[in-house]
């Protein structure tokens, strides 16, 4: 689902690897020839098996084996929404060091436009993008400013404030220590 791909595009962009789309249940045949082709021997499933089944899963697995990949060969990063998918995928690119929180991007979790300029920003410098909702900061990401308050160093709110209202950017900002 979309807000998943949005999500993982700062990540992927510092971590210089590509972001690939698939059916619930099926990987397409470019993205199953873009696997070979890259000789990718790892993948990161993002978004639950509701997004992407472990039917696609397998086959992923499949295809990524067949390119001599040992080990943990998938990963899947999700939570049990949108938000919660984001924070996961932050703490991962945190976890693996492709991203800081020099900076950290915030967008609405309800519509695209936003978020997919946002994930090109923040990809450049090598930070997250959290999903919120329009009028109240999601738990997840709540949560997760909690967890690093004394690691961020500046937010960046993308769209105005009919997708991320004054109250939403202001609780963000009371969170940022």
């Amino acid at each position: 689902d979309y807000p998943d791909a949005l999500a993982v595009g700062p990540v992927a962009g510092s971590a210089n690897g590509p972001v690939m789309l698939v059916q619930k249940d099926v990987i397409p045949p470019s993205i199953a020839d873009a696997v070979d082709d890259l000789d990718i021997t790892i993948g990161y499933i993002i978004g639950g098996t509701s997004v992407v089944s472990e039917t696609a899963n397998t086959a992923l697995r499949a295809l990524i084996t067949g390119n001599g990949a040992i080990g943990t060969i998938t990963e899947r990063w999700s939570g049990a929404n949108r938000y919660e998918t984001a924070v996961d995928v932050a703490e991962h690119g945190l976890l693996y060091r492709w991203i800081d929180l020099d900076t950290v991007g915030f967008a609405t979790g309800l519509n695209f436009p936003d978020a997919l300029g946002a994930g090109a920003a923040l990809g450049s410098y090598g930070s997250p993008l959290l999903l919120t909702d329009t009028n109240a900061l999601s738990p997840a990401t709540a949560t997760f400013l909690d967890d690093h308050e004394y690691e961020i160093g500046r937010v960046n709110s993308f769209g105005g404030t009919s997708v991320i209202s004054a109250t939403v950017y202001d609780a963000i900002n009371a969170k940022i220590k």
